[in-house]
């Protein structure tokens, strides 16, 4: 079993670096729902870049978590972490396509076309 240390600290950088841009975009989310002319839209795409940019180092930092062989003698949590940061990853690169290219059924959802 890991040292606690070094356990709380990874989850504590995961919990910081990965908080703010999903706040950003959840705050920007809502204020598109409700329609602020201030362009909210800009808020979710750079919390979504933030997700990507995150997410791209922590794949280059866990890496080598890829091949089988490795991915059995590491930790639990480092393992935890990898999935954390490839969900992350994948739903920042999906934001970043819906920011730029919306759909219009997303759009009507919203109530922003009729």
């Amino acid at each position: 079993m890991a040292e606690k240390k070094p356990v709380l600290m990874a989850w504590g950088i995961a919990l910081v670096s990965l908080g703010f841009p999903w706040w950003l975009t959840g705050n920007g989310i809502l204020e598109v729902i409700r329609r602020n002319p201030l362009h909210p839209d800009a808020l979710v795409l750079l919390g979504a870049l933030g997700l990507v940019g995150v997410g791209l180092i922590a794949q280059w930092k866990y890496g080598r978590l890829w091949s089988p062989r490795v991915r059995r003698r590491q930790p639990r949590y480092q393992r935890w972490l990898w999935g954390l940061y490839s969900g992350s990853l994948v739903a920042g690169l999906l934001l970043v396509w819906l920011a730029g290219y919306p759909p219009e059924w997303l759009l009507s959802l919203l109530g922003l076309v009729k």
